[in-house]
């Protein structure tokens, strides 16, 4: 490892930490955001180094503000040596940064002091109170710095100014209330590797990084495994981070993520098998979670491994005590529930998931029992019939996840985990008694890549996608759509319309969300070879409006013909969904056309805004965005001509540039949880949607938010009491009780608490 001297902020390199003489200071810090102040790398202070040799200066005096007081601190603490990340790892070689981030924790766990350096925070910050700019730090929110809370004995946090606020153990019920970490497990009282993986999960569940595999990288150490580094694999790093630690643990706790299904949801009427077909595109129908994000039940414990004190009911034979053998039949001490005591495994094959687990069948619903449980509940997992498998059919295949029929939200409901009563040995499902039994299933572990909706195999799936065709689509719209949370993107040859001799449609939607854009191109049969007739129609609609009539109805050869339309586009739908189509001549072939998509529209640009993606368009400025909102206030919103087409002469003369709707708000809680919260769907509804998540305020620090957005909340403070006022919970993924505190816990309904800390936020700007 590379360590600076503290005096002259020169490089060392030392085999091991142990051969460090007298320890060494450890830094840990979020990377700056200012262009103008970039990070200084290995290579940066290698070159400052060799030039101070010649001139005779000092390294540290001529280095970065950051790193010459880290070195400055350190050294004033008696330590001649320290560790920074930025400097102290050469980067350019792929070999000596997968070892570093195989080896950091440990790097972390050997130091004498880590000094948490939050930039964002005064000296005279009080980091106790409510609102202190200790904790909203984004400290607290990046993924990397995990690891440098937990791993060093000892932490001190540091001002902008390098003045010290306070030590870990000193603010340890602080930070429990920030980062749901417990304090016994920062006071070290309680070692945190004797956490569950879905506690450890959810520790990491709010935080984010710059390169989404560092969502998986920065856990290695937290859960002890040893993986390559490939930076480009994407969400593959945390499939691979799952699958390592389902072949070294068994604890039954990694599948424990999603909705869970509560005694309150047995009444919901289950949707029949017909959801199976849309199964592929939901990322919570797989074994694994496709980002640490989904881990939200932040106490839950594998029941073979708890201490017999703490357990609801034993299980193994040493976990029974003389209370047990008093209140519970003591022949069930050798048969366990289920006949024998055994312990679940599973094995990653070709055709998913191999699990050994305890399965009962109830009104056609299966429930695998995963030997987990949290304050009074036992948990096990939903499971459906996956398409039948011509690769075997001895033992069955099932996707995770059922469908069930809300009222509430009008949607059908996917619940991947149930709530199974508090006894062990008399467990129910929606009311009735389960005899669970050991039997082998396979589950589908990760999508397979039809099922996968990223950017290229969205592409990869485009019909007629070729030179040749009519119609082009290019790469970047299928991007932008994939970003924008749109990405699930089908393509179809159509054959309903008489009058065309070609027709294709492009959608552009998601199963967790209700709404999609759809488009509709073709050739009119009126056209000769030679002089192809382009047309094209567009819909940005809600869950369930395309519908099979406008999907198949004839095309208008008055008003659809794209050689027709005026400056050559036209806007379809109204003014909160409003699709702008345009086209060019290909370059390559005369007679192609290719699409140019843009989103306007009040809901439209609340959800580019808030995803900070404008399709086809460059997003505009905070001062534009507080202008146009303002004159939309005044003006109000264009009407709609015939057909839902607006007028574009008199919708730029009439500013449309949204403010902070309802929708806004309703897609802040879509953000901030991953909910699924839709825009555009009545007030009523998203409130029960949104009142039934776990809303995380950090989320929404300053520097989650553009200034835009904080422009258009301010413009709306008159509204949104009321909005806020409206939050209540629902039964819709009703949170499981914890056995901690909730870092929420005031006293308060915490959706109050939630609108309080929002109203503050705003307030603040």
């Amino acid at each position: 490892m590379w360590l600076l001297d503290t005096a002259r902020a020169e490089l060392h390199f030392f085999s091991e930490p142990g051969a460090v003489y007298g320890g060494y200071g450890a830094l840990s810090h979020t990377w700056s955001q200012d262009p103008a102040y970039p990070e200084q790398s290995f290579q940066d202070l290698q070159t400052i180094i060799a030039r101070c040799k010649e001139t005779g200066a000092n390294p540290r005096d001529v280095v970065c503000d950051k790193i010459r007081m880290c070195c400055i601190t350190a050294e004033h603490d008696g330590y001649e040596w320290v560790w920074i990340d930025t400097c102290c790892i050469d980067k350019t070689s792929s070999t000596e940064l997968s070892e570093a981030i195989n080896s950091m924790f440990n790097w972390y766990v050997l130091c004498e002091v880590c000094y948490a350096f939050l930039d964002d925070v005064s000296s005279d910050d009080d980091p106790e109170a409510t609102n202190s700019q200790f904790r909203r730090s984004r400290w607290h929110t990046r993924g990397w710095t995990l690891q440098e809370l937990l791993a060093p004995a000892f932490v001190l946090f540091m001002s902008k100014d390098w003045k010290t606020i306070g030590n870990k153990h000193q603010f340890a019920q602080t930070l429990e209330d920030i980062t749901r970490i417990g304090v016994y497990y920062l006071t070290r009282d309680v070692p945190f590797f004797d956490a569950s993986i879905a506690v450890k999960m959810s520790w990491a569940a709010k935080r984010e990084t710059t390169r989404v595999e560092d969502e998986a990288y920065s856990l290695f150490g937290l859960f002890n495994v040893t993986l390559p580094t490939l930076y480009g694999e994407g969400r593959q790093a945390f499939f691979r981070l799952q699958v390592e630690l389902s072949r070294v643990s068994l604890d039954t706790t990694l599948f424990v993520w999603g909705g869970v299904h509560t005694s309150k949801d047995d009444t919901l009427p289950p949707d029949t098998l017909k959801m199976v077909s849309r199964f592929g595109t939901v990322p919570r129908a797989y074994l694994f979670a496709p980002s640490p994000e989904q881990f939200t039940v932040s106490d839950c414990h594998y029941t073979p491994k708890l201490q017999a004190t703490t357990v609801l009911q034993p299980y193994n034979s040493w976990q029974w005590t003389e209370e047990h053998e008093k209140n519970m039949d003591v022949s069930k001490r050798l048969t366990g529930p289920f006949g024998s005591v055994r312990m679940p495994s599973f094995q990653l094959t070709s055709r998913g998931m191999k699990c050994h687990f305890p399965i009962a069948d109830v009104g056609g619903i299966t429930i695998m029992v995963l030997l987990v449980e949290t304050l009074d509940q036992h948990l096990g997992m939903i499971l459906h019939p996956a398409k039948e498998d011509s690769r075997d059919s001895g033992t069955p295949v099932f996707y995770v996840s059922w469908a069930f029929n809300s009222a509430a939200t009008r949607r059908p409901k996917l619940t991947r985990l149930a709530q199974l009563g508090g006894d062990l040995y008399n467990l129910k499902f929606r009311g009735s008694i389960i005899m669970p039994v050991w039997r082998d299933v396979y589950i589908r572990a990760w999508p397979e890549w039809e099922d996968l909706m990223d950017a290229p195999h969205n592409i990869l799936r485009l019909v007629r996608d070729n030179p040749s065709a009519p119609f082009r689509v290019p790469r970047w719209i299928v991007v932008a759509f994939t970003s924008l949370g749109l990405g699930r993107v089908r393509s179809d040859i159509l054959t309903s319309d008489e009058d065309a001799s070609f027709a294709q449609t492009f959608s552009f939607s998601n199963p967790r969300l209700p709404y999609g854009i759809n488009v509709k191109v073709g050739l009119c049969k009126r056209a000769t070879d030679e002089q192809p007739m382009h047309w094209a129609l567009a819909a940005g609609t809600e869950a369930g409006t395309w519908g099979r009539r406008n999907r198949n109805r004839p095309h208008d050869c008055a008003t659809e013909h794209v050689d027709d339309w005026q400056e050559g586009r036209r806007s379809f739908g109204d003014a909160e969904r409003t699709v702008l189509l345009s086209f060019k001549r290909d370059a390559y072939n005369a007679h192609t056309r290719v699409l140019h998509i843009e989103l306007h529209g009040t809901v439209y640009d609340d959800l580019q805004r808030l995803a900070n993606v404008w399709v086809g368009r460059k997003a505009p400025s905070p001062s534009q965005s507080l202008a146009a909102a303002s004159a939309a206030e005044a003006v109000g919103p264009p009407r709609a001509g015939a057909g839902g087409v607006i007028d574009e002469q008199t919708s730029r003369r009439q500013p449309t540039v949204p403010h902070a709707t309802d929708a806004t708000l309703a897609a802040i809680a879509s953000r901030v949880t991953g909910a699924e919260v839709g825009l555009g769907s009545p007030a009523d509804q998203s409130f029960d949607v949104i009142g039934s998540l776990r809303i995380d305020p950090r989320r929404l620090e300053r520097g989650g938010l553009s200034q835009s957005d904080i422009d258009a909340l301010k413009l709306q403070m008159s509204k949104m009491s009321a909005l806020l006022e409206s939050l209540r919970p629902s039964t819709d993924d009703t949170p499981l009780p914890s056995k901690s505190p909730s870092p929420l816990s005031t006293g308060k309904p915490w959706w109050r608490e939630t609108a309080h800390w929002i109203m503050q936020f705003v307030t603040a700007g």
